[in-house]
């Protein structure tokens, strides 16, 4: 209270020794607290970023898997004569599925590689 009524007076403010070290500790302890924290903020988002991508990958690895899966499948089903039928119907049958559901979704996804392929497989079915 004593620094208050001194400001307040104009005079000039006289701090002891000891009060000025007491608020470079503080200030040293509040210091290296922010820039503790700082670090760990920084860690946290790095990691968030790795993991992400992570899981991006493993996502776009999956999907490409069952991709070449459906399309091997595909292949071995309409390479035989009984399964040509098959392959048709089944194929009518997803388009007749996807074009309602793709009408309700204000996204339009982009045709992979591999429906590209299955979508062509029908064509020639």
């Amino acid at each position: 209270m004593e620094i208050a009524s001194t400001l307040e007076a104009g005079g000039p403010v006289l701090v002891s020794r000891e009060m000025l070290q007491d608020w470079f500790s503080r200030l040293k302890d509040a210091n290296k607290s922010i820039s503790r924290y700082a670090r760990m903020v920084a860690t946290e988002h790095d990691r968030s970023n790795i993991e992400l991508h992570m899981l991006k990958h493993a996502v776009f690895a999956d999907i490409l898997d069952r991709e070449a899966s459906f399309t091997e499948t595909l292949d071995a089903i309409a390479s035989t004569d009984a399964g040509r039928d098959k392959v048709a119907r089944a194929m009518r049958f997803v388009a007749s599925v996807n074009g309602g559901l793709s009408a309700l979704s204000p996204d339009v996804t982009p045709a992979s590689g591999g429906a590209q392929k299955c979508a062509s497989m029908r064509d020639r079915v």
